[in-house]
């Protein structure tokens, strides 16, 4: 069953939540665009919608709403306030009248944000949510009850962080940590007088966890489920319970990975009687299927596909009753969610394996640090400009591709290096997540050397929000960029200053960022730092913003596309002009055969002094292309003597420049002798 539901205005970042009150009644609630809440209540038998909006005092900004339920089934709303200079956590009850008496916590300063709600077995709320203080945050837990509030932990980021009771009195709390380097679930547990140590239940290492969600089965023993990143992209895993919370793990069961795709936004939920159902989004290129795996006499289903969730729509939700799952979600411009019966779905074979578990980390770290960026069939005068709404050219919400910097670099460019192209590969709110899924094939498709990368200002504004999340996926795309044979250059989020601005958020990714440049060597295009700098006396930064403050104005983008070639210019470039002839070094009464190679350098690079040398590689002609072996790094000079031959076979070489900070550029031709 199919149910569609036109919604005007609603925020795009708003995240989605829904719930069944009763057996074929579901309550949705989202954000409209002006900051009111607005609640439907679907009447899935009649196929009837009542809608109710919420709006708020002038100043205050809630956002990202979540809905939940006490022991009763009475609908609760818990969400973050945004004021001028502060955040913090509301909740309430709500029914199809209106809220009733919402509250507005008074919580420690700082930024207060990532709220959840739940109920304990006689009822009672108990809250949760990150305390943030410029790089420290804390995660705290307050009985509604009492009011009295723990520190449950501390950490550089949070991720996702979920309360859930049991019907024992026991108070659950699951969180992420993340660092740049290690991504981890933990746990601690209320028994109704003091809280268990912390207890990790999931070490992935340096991969990234993308997002997680936690349940209580019917013996009140946790499973989890999560969306990790590993060789083949993200996968969707899950844990079931054991006796004793015992050693982390690092896998549990893989439900979905591979296929060319990236399989993200999972969702865990139980049906009584028969078990989990977890749900995710498989992202191949920007097409979405919303999918699903039920547990059910010890075996997992094979996948369910639901098709039609875009690149770029809300994370779609789960809820269940009577036997019947509601799968909700956002999509060109409507809420649309399918009901099944859940003995009745029609499955889809999953044809996925899961992925090795052995040689993780080395095979992280090569990714990371490729010893080569080839590839002889990119176009050398081509360009990529990757990102969302800000690559794509928005000035006050229209889309203006025409007026944003693509064009403008390309015309500086073709003045300053003649014939070129720069492809317009900007996706309107996109986050980086989809941007990661969709990235191969737009590097597939247009062959381009040299890839611009900015994107993440949406990352901000989501549900779920975590720094560290949002930089790996950059770095995944610098991988991925690197693989192909692309070279990438990545620029930092520009300031915003709209209502949903999240400035902490900006300036806490802008600092990852500029790490990620000098840990894997990168050009990074400081775009924050040159408007928030922009000088008074020209307009300030205020002048380089359109009217919606958070999309550059047409100065702004002109003076985008400056900063672009402004990098650009100072590029690694291939040399040119290579040559490869047999010499002979004559030592007394022997001589010794090599291979004499002369270049010149890139006639685009107009500083030499930026120079540091350049890398030499080597591979037998008939070998592939993943077997160039790095024979010698040169300073000073541009040729070599290349003695380590055998004159019976025949080579293939490229050269990489390198300049004084330590970037890399792409291969040159390969030249065979």
């Amino acid at each position: 069953m199919l149910f569609n539901l036109a919604v005007q205005g609603f925020a795009q970042e708003s995240p989605l939540s829904l719930r069944f009150t009763a057996p074929g009644r579901l309550a949705v609630l989202i954000q409209g665009i002006q900051g009111q809440f607005i609640l439907n209540t679907i009447d899935t038998q009649a196929e009837t919608v009542s809608r109710l909006e919420l709006t708020w005092p002038e100043g205050l900004r809630p956002a990202n709403p979540a809905l939940k339920q006490d022991q009763n089934g009475r609908l609760f709303a818990v969400w973050e306030e945004f004021g001028s200079s502060s955040s913090r956590i509301g909740f309430g009850p709500v029914s199809e009248a209106g809220f009733i008496r919402p509250e507005a916590l008074h919580l420690p300063q700082g930024g207060n944000s990532l709220p959840d709600l739940a109920f304990d077995a006689a009822n009672g709320p108990w809250l949760i949510w990150d305390n943030g203080h410029a790089d420290r945050h804390e995660l705290l837990a307050r009985q509604g009850q009492t009011g009295q509030t723990w520190v449950l932990a501390g950490a550089g980021a949070f991720l996702a962080p979920q309360v859930v009771c049991d019907g024992l009195g026991q108070v659950w709390v699951f969180w992420g940590e993340t660092s740049p380097t290690r991504f981890r679930i933990l746990c601690r547990v209320f028994n109704g007088g003091d809280w268990t140590p912390p207890q990790v239940m999931i070490d992935a290492g340096p991969f990234a966890i993308q997002s997680f969600r936690a349940i209580l089965d019917e013996r009140g023993l946790p499973w989890l489920a999560w969306s990790q990143h590993g060789s083949p992209g993200y996968a969707i895993h899950a844990l079931p319970p054991r006796d004793g919370l015992g050693e982390a793990r690092s896998e549990g069961i893989c439900l979905a990975s591979g296929e060319g795709a990236q399989h993200i936004n999972p969702d865990i939920i139980w049906a009584a009687g028969l078990g989990p159902v977890v749900t995710w989004t498989r992202f191949t290129g920007r097409k979405g299927v919303q999918c699903m795996r039920i547990l059910a006499g010890g075996a997992w289903s094979e996948t369910v596909a639901i098709p039609g969730v875009a690149a770029g729509e809300s994370v779609p939700r789960a809820a269940v009753a009577g036997g019947r799952l509601a799968v909700g979600w956002r999509s060109d411009g409507r809420l649309t969610w399918r009901e099944y019966p859940l003995l009745q779905l029609s499955p889809l074979p999953d044809g996925s394996d899961p992925w090795p578990s052995d040689s993780f980390f080395s095979w992280w770290l090569s990714r990371l640090f490729p010893t080569i960026i080839n590839n002889p069939d990119l176009d050398e005068s081509a360009y990529i400009g990757f990102g969302d709404s800000i690559t794509y050219g928005v000035i006050n919400h229209e889309y203006t591709p025409e007026l944003g910097y693509v064009p403008r670099l390309e015309a500086i460019l073709e003045e300053n290096y003649g014939l070129s192209t720069v492809v317009n590969s900007g996706v309107g709110g996109e986050i980086t997540l989809t941007g990661l899924a969709r990235i191969p094939d737009v590097l597939e498709e247009e062959l381009a050397r040299y890839i611009l990368i900015l994107e993440g200002t949406n990352d901000t504004i989501i549900s779920g929000y975590n720094p560290d999340v949002t930089v790996y996926n950059l770095q995944q795309m610098v991988v991925l960029s690197r693989e192909f044979g692309a070279f990438p250059a990545l620029g930092t989020l520009l300031p915003r200053f709209d209502a949903a601005a999240q400035p902490q958020r900006i300036v806490d990714i802008n600092s990852r960022i500029r790490g990620l440049g000098q840990t894997m060597l990168l050009p990074v295009v400081d775009f924050y730092t040159l408007f928030m700098e922009y000088p008074s006396a020209d307009g300030g930064v205020m002048s380089l913003l359109s009217e919606d403050v958070k999309h550059p104005s047409e100065k702004g983008y002109q003076f985008m596309a400056d900063k672009w070639f402004e990098a650009i210019r100072n590029f690694p470039f291939p040399p040119e002009h290579v040559q490869v002839s047999r010499e002979y070094d004559k030592i007394l009464f022997y001589e010794k055969p090599g291979n004499m190679i002369n270049w010149q350098d890139n006639e685009k690079i107009t500083d030499p002094t930026l120079i540091r040398g350049y890398r030499i590689y080597r591979k037998l002609r008939a070998a592939e292309d993943e077997d160039y072996e790095l024979i010698a790094f040169v300073e000073g000079t541009r040729q070599h003597f290349d003695t380590a031959i055998s004159t019976d076979e025949v080579y293939a070489y490229v050269i990489a420049t390198v300049m004084t900070d330590g970037v890399e550029g792409a291969c040159c031709l390969p030249v065979n002798f």
